[in-house]
């Protein structure tokens, strides 16, 4: 079975709630682990296939140290990307300056150090219960473009 990790900025709630809730959906195909940013260790993403980045910050300038540091870590190329599939998130108020623009810096700079990117971040404005079915369906959107990308691979052999 293939493993995911989800580093989630815990700084805020929701964030961690939204991991948890990714993860739950994940499980039909990946072994699941959930981390919060400041407890990782650069090495431990090196043995996972699927790494999902949930932020907490809407502006990238003023995310949480931990984060930073993961992105600079990763772009002074301690882990190699290029071999693995990956995904944002950002659980933010849509009434704040700069909505979740985190999940579009942090999502082009990962692209750009080769991480496999496929889905487009995902943005919840707050989070509620209701919104169980929004995660679900970015999840059902994230799990079917590594379907189509596999089989793909597999027709052009």
């Amino acid at each position: 079975m293939e493993k995911a990790i989800i580093i989630y900025d815990g700084s805020v709630v929701e964030t961690k709630d939204i991991s948890q809730k990714i993860g739950e959906c994940l499980k039909v195909k990946y072994e699941v682990v959930e981390k919060d940013i400041s407890k990782l260790n650069i090495e431990e993403i090196e043995e996972f296939d699927l790494i999902i980045f949930g932020s907490a910050s809407s502006n990238f300038k003023i995310s949480q140290e931990s984060f930073i540091n993961l992105y600079n870590a990763l772009a002074e190329g301690k882990v190699d990307l290029s071999k693995k599939r990956g995904a944002t998130f950002c659980p933010l108020n849509k009434d704040r300056h700069s909505f979740c623009e985190t999940v579009d810096i942090f999502e082009s700079e990962l692209k750009e150090m080769g991480l496999n990117i496929d889905v487009e971040g995902f943005k919840l404005d707050a989070f509620s219960q209701k919104d169980d079915q929004l995660i679900n369906s970015w999840v059902e959107k994230l799990l079917l473009l590594e379907e189509a990308k596999v089989g793909e691979v597999q027709n052009a052999i």
